[in-house]
């Protein structure tokens, strides 16, 4: 029974609505222990296919009360944080977990309300002199694009003075971790093959924020060495229990004027 709660994959099944657009369904199967919400949206954006700017939120089927069948009485729960989704994995992901994807238009937006949008190439059209043109032009740019500009210059600089003490020309920076690049230092059974090269990958490179929950275990060696994707479940439940033991245990061992006068101190 304890082999069946402690399950090292989920099954997942998505359905996305957006307005009056026929629904779309996908299924897929996921880790619970490396998979946080950053990293679940990351998966539903590639499932099907979506801009990365699109707005959406997320929901699943709650299993707690009453009957899990499809039917009159659903509850959906918001996934908003990363215990919501732990709780959905905990108690609504047998047989599976069902997540209704809801897309938002881009119009919802309230920093839009009440404003009139205008394309720069409307007013550039306009009937204007050519030299009035160019200087609407340049004024029309957005503030973030030449922001942007002076940040990439100003990282290439940086980057050739440190490359420079070395001898070496300055290099483009890899790109952060994904996440399927970190699996390609995992094997079959989720243990970690390539440490140094894992540790040298992310130091030229960082880590995608969606991944840097998961990663950083790794990094400060948090499993013992050759933990599969199951036993580092169970090594975590265990390090939990004996967390909530030790705390139970604290205020015995302590009495309530040991704490006054600590505090006191």
């Amino acid at each position: 029974m304890a082999a069946e709660d402690e399950r090292e994959v989920v099954r997942v099944r998505v359905k996305k609505c957006e307005g009056a657009l026929p629904a779309e369904s996908r299924s897929f199967a996921v880790d619970p222990l490396i998979t946080s919400l950053d990293v679940l949206h990351h998966i539903l954006i590639r499932a099907f296919e979506l801009n990365r700017k699109c707005n959406f939120g997320v929901s699943y089927l709650c299993r707690d009360h009453g009957d899990s069948n499809h039917g009159e009485g659903e509850v959906y729960q918001s996934l908003l944080s990363d215990l919501d989704l732990d709780s959905a994995f905990a108690r609504s992901a047998k047989p599976y977990l069902l997540l209704k994807m809801d897309i938002k238009p881009a119009e919802d937006s309230p920093l839009l309300e009440g404003w009139d949008i205008i394309n720069p190439k409307d007013v550039i059209s306009s009937d204007l002199l050519p030299g009035e043109r160019r200087g609407l032009a340049a004024a029309a740019l957005p503030f973030t694009q030449s922001l942007l500009s002076q940040v990439g210059r100003t990282l290439s600089r940086v980057q050739q003075a440190l490359s420079w003490s070395s001898g070496e020309e300055g290099q483009p920076f890899k790109p952060p971790l994904s996440d399927s690049e970190f699996h390609s230092f995992l094997n079959s059974q989720g243990q970690l093959c390539h440490p140094e090269e894992l540790r040298l990958r992310i130091y030229h490179g960082g880590v995608e924020p969606s991944l840097r929950k998961v990663v950083w275990r790794y990094l400060l060696n948090v499993y013992p060495d050759g933990l599969t994707g199951q036993e580092r479940i169970d090594y975590m439940k265990r390090k939990s229990r004996e967390y909530q033991r030790l705390k139970r245990e604290w205020p015995r061992a302590s009495p309530p004027a040991t704490w006054t006068s600590s505090g006191a101190a």
